[in-house]
């Protein structure tokens, strides 16, 4: 896979555990939205992440990464200046669009955390996309101060949920106690997030008859 160098453009803090970072966008670097990014963190390490930036982007590229872990990852990040230079590899991952969107109705986008991550790329994508469909949004942080603002972005229908503090207007408890309100009519499923509810999403939806080859996952932590 190929390697490129960006500059940290700069840094913004979008909820208590997590940076935005955008980056300059390396000449000849394509990619699809819902793919990722492989970056060096040092000669034995590397860290993925995905890429909210749709790649009608042309001059920058940007991720949304969970500062809370304390990793390798997220160190050498949160160190970093703007002004200096990341190297990367990619880009990686099949979660991506089909071919033929006129084949759906329903587009659904199941996320914890930061698994809403490449949804942002791939929603933004579909509005200057031929897609007459539905986009169906179930997503899930543990507070409401944790939640990543998606106002910007055209949803038919989300339901949020958040799994350790009751709020007005918000559900409560994990997306999987919400699975019934996605559509099933001719629908393609998404999913990102940590790997324990993205194994019980998946074996829910198989319980409920949706076949494997309708179901795109992700996952990058546990």
């Amino acid at each position: 896979m190929r390697m490129f160098k960006a500059e940290l453009l700069a840094k913004k803090a979008v909820s208590p555990n997590v940076i935005e970072f955008t980056y300059s966008r390396p000449l000849n670097f394509n990619y699809l939205p819902g793919q990722y990014i492989s970056i060096v963190v040092d000669k034995i390490t590397n860290r993925s992440y995905s890429l909210n930036s749709p790649p009608l982007n042309s001059e920058t590229i940007s991720s949304l990464v969970d500062i809370s872990p304390g990793g390798k990852g997220t160190t050498y990040l949160k160190k970093m200046a703007v002004g200096g230079l990341i190297t990367f590899k990619g880009p990686y991952g099949h979660m991506i669009l089909p071919d033929k969107l006129d084949t759906y109705k329903n587009l659904n986008f199941i996320a914890t955390g930061t698994g809403i991550c490449p949804f942002i790329s791939i929603i933004s994508h579909l509005e200057g996309a031929d897609f007459t469909g539905k986009i169906n949004l179930l997503y899930s942080e543990k507070y409401q101060n944790d939640l990543l603002g998606l106002s910007n972005l055209k949803i038919d229908n989300i339901a949020i949920s958040l799994t350790r503090e009751e709020v007005k207007g918000y559900n409560y408890g994990r997306v999987t106690a919400y699975l019934k309100k996605l559509p099933r009519e001719k629908a393609l499923f998404f999913i990102c997030g940590n790997t324990r509810m993205l194994l019980e999403v998946i074996k829910l939806l198989k319980r409920d008859g949706v076949k494997d080859s309708k179901v795109i996952y992700e996952s990058f932590y546990y």
